[in-house]
This record gives C-alpha cells, structure tokens and sequence, in this order.
C-alpha cells in the first residue's frame, strides 16, 4: 500500500500546461483521424497512397538534411 507522501507525488506529476498541451494533441488527433476517414469514404483509396507518399517525401526529407549536416 502506497504512503502519503507516494500519493501525493503520484498526483502532482502533471502540470496544467501538460494537460493543456495533452488536451490539445487530442483534440488534433481527433480532427486528423476524422478528417482523413471522411477523406478516405469520399475519394477513396487514393487517399492512402497520397498519405504514404507524404510520409515518404517527409522521411526522406529529413533524411537529406541529416546527410547535408554531416557533410558540412
């Protein structure tokens, strides 16, 4: 059984800003997952392969600014 001290830590370990923040994300989350499922039922599986393509363009991206970094 946990102590006083250990509940009261336990409680105080998120702040109002991170709830906020954690509030926020949700409500992002949310809205994206909503957005492309009505996205998806009107267009179709063309959705999906321009998703894929973004997250490729975007790793890749990041990818070549890495390499640039280490090349100086």
């Amino acid at each position: 059984m946990k102590s006083q001290q250990h509940r009261k830590n336990d409680e105080e370990k998120l702040s109002w800003v991170s709830l906020s923040l954690f509030g926020a994300g949700c409500t992002l989350g949310t809205g994206f997952f909503l957005g492309t499922s009505l996205a998806i039922h009107w267009a179709g599986i063309s959705v999906l392969i321009l998703l894929v393509l973004a997250a490729a363009g975007t790793y890749f991206f990041k990818y070549a600014k890495q390499i640039s970094h280490y090349n100086g």
